[in-house]
């Protein structure tokens, strides 16, 4: 889709950018054990980014976490990476956050 399409002129954040929400930001982690992860999501994280270099190159969701170190008996201490998916998106903080409901 064009940023046209995307566009709803009658939407409340018409105009809005992600910036502009003062959403907290969220740490990235290069690489961290089962136990690590575990912990994060423990404490309310919802998703844990690992990045490579500056750039997020994967990230961990809590539900498929769990799945994968039951599915792969993974151990505390190995790396949380084997539970990592590349279904996400990046997005601009500029980006117009009534796109983001299209």
């Amino acid at each position: 889709m064009s940023e046209d399409e995307l566009k709803q002129p009658d939407h409340p954040f018409n105009g809005v950018s992600l910036s502009e929400l003062n959403l907290p930001e969220i740490k990235s982690y290069e690489d961290l054990t089962v136990n690590e992860a575990k912990d994060l999501f423990n404490n309310g994280a919802l998703v844990v980014p690992l990045r490579t270099g500056e750039e997020i190159s994967s990230v961990i969701f809590a539900k498929k976490f769990l799945e994968l170190v039951c599915l792969k008996k993974l151990k505390g201490t190995d790396s949380a990476t084997k539970t990592k998916t590349k279904d996400f998106a990046v997005l601009s903080n500029k980006i117009d956050v009534a796109q983001l409901c299209k």
